[in-house]
């Protein structure tokens, strides 16, 4: 090996590390410094992400390293990223309070710089990571919702509770909240499923079999209906949209098995839901269980019915109407809610649903703040991601099934995100995801 190859290897060994430390992010909430959850975890994120930039800017100002970015010339799903990223500059210079949509807060730790280091942290994945070291990453990043999940578990059965607080409610882990707990674990799921249906080697079948075990039920002990709803739906997709090629299915036909087990799990869900809302006076040793009593109220009809988010999404309607361009800027939903707050809309009260500051729907939040061009930028970044998954999957029988995964956690996340929003841990996982897919599909020469 040369001199050059051996600096070569130094300098995407300095990567791999960066990248690791930035995936084991998520599990870190150490008051004072990880507090609030986000924020601590955001500014650790960018110091090491920038030194990454800036190792990578001097290879390619100095290195010539011109082969890394012949993959990006006519794939346009970056393009829809790089224009993704360029809307929301624009909302962002003509934002009707900027300088909060460039910063924002430290409770959310959301605004136009993180934004932009999440973009960028995709676009570096696909760029830097070897098509052999992708497998590593997942291992890493889905040990790491491993602990994550075992620190909610902790946290819901007061284990360790001199070390790790305990909720009497749902758990929130490391995330700052059982919502986005579930949209977390949505997100690795169906991957993690995927990796689990392809391996051989039986050590790594087992962990992935266990990881998935204990993402569904810490899923369920969130209490988030969206994450409920989100893996439904994915799991829906997942399965109706199976392929033969995944497997040889001739013998078993394990597709008409799964594709009857999903049916009866729809039946059963729908009555079991029924049940819950029409019989109150339930066995005693369900009415004791805490894990039930927190499932059967989150699935409430009544509660469901009356959740103020309706509400505030008529708000977002009228704000829509005001400003669809650029929106009013990137973080400012709060100044919309307020200027088109309606107190006669019902379940928007001093107790309950008085305030908003995201609109708790990416639909929404997206066209408020950033105009409906964002938020038709958005929706097509992901179905052309799709369209090009789909191509791969076609003609690449390795990686068909971790497309169809990487389809179905798509399908998980935006329905999970209609009712809900992202934070660092989700969003970091999200734009790996989005990484991983330019990857998939870079080679794909029909694409």
């Amino acid at each position: 090996m040369d001199n050059k190859s051996q600096t070569e290897n130094k300098f995407y060994y300095f990567y791999l590390i960066g990248f690791f430390l930035i995936l084991a992010l998520p599990l870190f909430t150490i008051s004072p410094w990880f507090s609030p959850a986000a924020w601590g975890k955001t500014i650790i994120f960018r110091i090491i992400f920038s030194v990454l930039i800036f190792l990578f800017v001097y290879q390619a100002l100095y290195k010539k390293i011109a082969n890394k970015f012949s993959a990006i010339k006519n794939l346009l799903p970056f393009w829809l990223l790089i224009t993704l990223w360029g809307v929301f500059l624009l909302a962002t210079i003509f934002s009707l309070d900027p300088y909060y949509s460039f910063w924002e807060s430290p409770l959310r730790a959301g605004g136009f710089l993180n934004f932009s280091f999440y973009i960028f942290f995709a676009v570096l994945a696909f760029l830097i990571l070897r098509k052999q070291d992708w497998r590593k990453i997942w291992l890493f990043t889905i040990f790491i919702g491993v602990l994550v999940s075992i620190i909610a578990v902790f946290q819901q059965y007061n284990i360790f509770g001199k070390i790790i607080i305990p909720y009497a409610g749902r758990p929130p882990s490391t995330m700052g909240g059982p919502i986005f707990l579930g949209l977390y674990l949505v997100l690795l799921v169906f991957v993690t499923l995927s990796f689990f249906l392809k391996e051989k080697e039986i050590k790594k079948k087992l962990f992935y079999f266990s990881a998935l075990l204990l993402f569904l039920y810490v899923i369920l002990i969130t209490g988030s209906r969206a994450a409920y709803f989100g893996l439904l739906v994915g799991f829906f997709y997942f399965i109706l949209a199976w392929q033969k090629s995944f497997f040889p299915l001739k013998k078993k036909n394990l597709l008409s098995v799964l594709k009857t087990l999903l049916t009866l799990l729809l039946i059963i869900s729908a009555y079991g839901i029924y049940y819950l809302n029409t019989h109150p006076n339930l066995p005693n040793y369900l009415q004791e269980s805490k894990i039930f009593q927190g499932f059967s109220n989150r699935l409430s009809i009544n509660l469901i019915l009356e959740d103020p988010r309706f509400s505030a999404w008529i708000i977002s309607l009228e704000a829509i109407k005001e400003r669809p361009i650029l929106g009013y800027g990137p973080e400012n939903f709060s100044i919309a809610f307020d200027k088109h707050y309606d107190p006669s809309l019902p379940y928007i009260t001093k107790t309950w649903g008085n305030w908003y500051d995201k609109a708790h729907n990416f639909l929404f939040d997206i066209a408020v703040t950033a105009g409906i061009p964002a938020l038709i930028i958005f929706i097509s970044l992901f179905a052309v991601l799709f369209w090009g998954l789909q191509k791969v999957k076609e003609k690449q029988i390795e990686n068909s099934l971790i497309c169809h995964g990487i389809q179905a956690t798509f399908f998980g996340y935006l329905t999970a995100n209609l009712f809900g929003f992202d934070v660092f841990s989700t969003y970091l996982i999200l734009f790996l995801i989005i990484g991983y897919s330019l990857s998939l599909i870079k080679n794909n020469e029909s694409y």
